[in-house]
């Protein structure tokens, strides 16, 4: 937080001496009125709170459908066989090209766009589970822990700790899912047919040539994005288990 208040500091001492807005740049003043405009409007909390429904629906959805995948190319080799060359095949293509055929297959609306995040975030999300699923398997020594004391433990102590292994895995992909997910609903918010969310509020005030609602949207959603990102990466902590601490089985 020190960083950004050193940031912040030197931004609003550009804006003092130099014409920031002639030159196109965000002056530090005006853009923090127009968020304080845009918010006590409800604009702004309307439009995050929009886009950022339609990236977690669709992220949720590669969840779902990557968690199953996930786990079937982690621990079966038909599965492995049979969906990683489709799966490597479906990530060599940007999802950009795939537009106009989400355009035709479902129209212009929300179900293209959850389409558009479910086919980005879904290989992300299968490649992190089945990496997890993995890592979780290769602890040889606490698979025979387990094996030895299984009379003695309930069924799900094992499920447990192959969950709590699998996590940080899983936490990392969402996190990256979601992040990518963001740029594709503003970017489709920005190109499509829309009436809400902020891609669609900050290219209308381009249009308007508004740069400091402009740049006031993009602010605000680059600090939404940076705090995500700040507490996932603290929830992953969680499940990290320092070695010199673990217990030697």
């Amino acid at each position: 937080m020190k960083a950004f208040a050193i940031y912040a500091s030197l931004w609003a001492l550009l804006s003092l001496v130099l014409p920031l807005e002639s030159m196109l740049l965000p002056d530090c003043f005006n853009t923090l009125r127009a968020s304080a405009k845009l918010f006590i409007e409800g604009h702004l909390l309307r439009d995050l709170a929009i886009t950022a429904a339609r990236t977690f629906v669709g992220v949720a959805g590669a969840l779902i459908v990557g968690g199953i995948l996930g786990i079937g190319i982690g621990r079966t080799k038909f599965y492995r066989d049979f969906v990683s060359p489709a799966l490597d095949f479906i990530r060599s293509i940007p999802v950009a090209m795939l537009f106009p055929l989400f355009i035709i297959l479902s129209g212009i609306g929300e179900i293209s766009r959850f389409f558009m995040v479910l086919t980005l975030a879904t290989p992300i999300l299968i490649i992190s589970v089945a990496s997890g699923l993995n890592e979780a398997f290769a602890q040889r020594d606490l698979r025979i822990w387990f094996d030895i004391h299984k009379s003695t433990i309930p069924r799900w102590v094992p499920l447990i700790s192959m969950a709590w292994t699998l996590m940080p895995g899983i936490i990392s992909g969402v996190k990256s899912a979601i992040s990518l997910g963001l740029v594709m609903v503003v970017v489709s918010e920005m190109l499509f047919v829309s009436s809400s969310g902020v891609g669609y509020a900050a290219y209308q005030a381009y249009n308007a040539f508004n740069m400091p609602e402009m740049y006031a949207y993009i602010l605000i959603t680059g600090m939404v994005g940076f705090s995500m990102n700040v507490a996932f990466d603290r929830v992953s902590s969680f499940f990290y288990i320092d070695e010199q601490s673990s217990i030697k089985l």
